[in-house]
């Protein structure tokens, strides 16, 4: 699910309009005398990771994270690798791949449980509107090719809730959401949200599927955090 958040987010940088300044050949005005040194924009620089920390994630969903940068403008977050090996080592030394509890076949928590958070920042002048009707036209395109029910997803690529106090707007989007029952289900969600001239997406993929109202409320907090950050 998470390659499917991050082709979304993908079709999103590619469908923003380039908007150019004009040259000095295209304008009335003289050329200087000397080229002028060019002052970056605010938040050119900004390091996605110092948004947010890992501590702050893993408190929010009550797991152990670690962070790692994911090009100059996202930062990732996911699941301690060192847990699922001590994991490992512990099943390795009862010799079976699952353990007995209350009389039923468990998976290690540290082994069933997923959890990845990506943060990414784009300077861009998409509004709301904009992203929600991108959203709907890749939505559309998606549900129609991939047959949801046929793939055992129960929710697809479709508008959530709008987010109050996070920027100057925020939104959700549901990426896709999977349940096998007993064997497992899992949540892809999008949150957007925009602070002046800095759009920040919010991408989670998490496992057990916490449903999308508690999801919401996990993305919402951690989006007001980082958006202070950018004030």
């Amino acid at each position: 699910m998470r390659p499917i958040a991050l082709a979304l987010l993908a079709v999103l940088a590619c469908g923003k309009s380039d908007s150019k300044a004009p040259t000095a050949a295209q304008t009335s005005e003289p050329a200087p005398a000397a080229p002028a040194v060019a002052t970056p924009p605010a938040g050119a620089n900004l390091d996605p990771c110092a948004l947010l920390t890992a501590e702050e994630v893993g408190k929010e969903f009550g797991k152990t994270v670690i962070a790692k940068k994911d090009g100059r403008h996202a930062c990732e977050y996911a699941l301690d690798p060192a847990e699922q090996q001590k994991a490992l080592a512990d099943l390795a030394q009862t010799g079976g791949a699952r353990v007995v509890k209350n009389g039923k076949l468990e998976v290690p928590s540290a082994l069933s449980d997923q959890l990845v958070v990506d943060v990414a920042t784009e300077r861009d002048a998409q509004t709301e509107d904009q992203l929600k009707k991108l959203y709907a036209k890749i939505g559309a395109a998606v549900n129609g090719a991939v047959k949801p029910e046929e793939h055992g997803l129960t929710e697809t690529i479709e508008a959530g809730e709008e987010i109050r106090d996070v920027g100057d707007w925020a939104f959700t989007t549901n990426v896709t959401a999977v349940d096998m029952g007993a064997a497992g289900s899992t949540r892809g969600r999008l949150l957007e949200t925009r602070q002046g001239a800095q759009r920040l997406t919010l991408s989670v993929t998490i496992a057990p599927d916490p449903g999308a109202t508690k999801l919401d409320a996990h993305m919402a907090a951690l989006a007001r955090s980082a958006i202070a950050k950018l004030k």
